[in-house]
């Protein structure tokens, strides 16, 4: 199981989570480009319309029967999960530093009601 480790104040925990959207962003861009590289490189057919070629794309488009998708669908797949992944890590992060604070605002309303 894998943890994020966040060190400082809630400005600090708070910028992270901001770098961490931006980045799952970011990376949705990236990504939108290299799915967009393999789509213009299927539509071309790098392979060939002859019989060798035929073959090829044959075998490639059937590549997942049975076991998943094919390659670039594959390749797809698995990627165009990580940006989410990285948003929702920041969204728990700026939960945790709310639930942090709330229970800190607890512990001191308590702590100063014991006072003499």
């Amino acid at each position: 199981m894998g943890f994020l480790e966040l060190r400082g104040g809630a400005a600090d925990v708070r910028a992270h989570a901001a770098s961490l959207t931006e980045a799952s962003v970011s990376l949705q861009a990236a990504l939108d480009a290299v799915a967009g590289t393999i789509d213009s490189a299927e539509r071309a057919a790098p392979w060939g319309h002859d019989e060798y070629g035929e073959q090829f794309a044959g075998t490639y488009y059937r590549a997942g029967a049975g076991s998943g998708p094919p390659p670039a669908d594959a390749a797809r797949d698995l990627l165009g999960d990580l940006p989410g992944l990285l948003a929702r890590i920041a969204d728990g992060a700026s939960l945790a530093m709310v639930d942090i604070e709330a229970a800190d605002g607890r512990s001191e309303a308590v702590i100063r009601s014991l006072a003499p």
